[in-house]
């Protein structure tokens, strides 16, 4: 874990103050703030924001392959976020939403397909 320095950050910054125990409990977590765990599904919201600000778009202008891979993506990491140690709630969250914001644009492609007859 990077030569250990995240851990002597950690000890560190909990040895600088006196945190209230719930902050303490979470920093010093299997999946707390000091981990990728907590972090990575924080930022991958931002896949599933723009996902849902691309709903404003017209439906012509989606990309099939792209909601593809978004919807597959959710699917995967959704299933994975329930087989790890230790689980991350926000994790599984995020790969639902992605998955199924991915399922909503695809769904609006197929509509706009079928209704104009344009299978380009």
């Amino acid at each position: 874990m990077a030569f250990g320095i995240v851990p002597k950050l950690r000890d560190r910054i909990l040895a600088s103050y006196n945190w209230h125990p719930w902050i303490k409990k979470r920093m010093l977590a299997d999946n707390g703030w000091f981990t990728i765990f907590h972090w990575c599904p924080w930022f991958k919201w931002a896949i599933v924001i723009a996902n849902i600000k691309d709903m404003a778009i017209p439906a012509q202008n989606i990309s099939l392959p792209q909601q593809c891979v978004v919807t597959i993506t959710g699917f995967v990491w959704s299933r994975y976020a329930t087989q790890i140690y230790p689980f991350s709630g926000n994790f599984l969250a995020v790969n639902l939403f992605m998955a199924f914001s991915g399922i909503y644009q695809l769904g609006r492609k197929f509509n706009y397909y079928r209704e104009t007859g344009k299978w380009d």
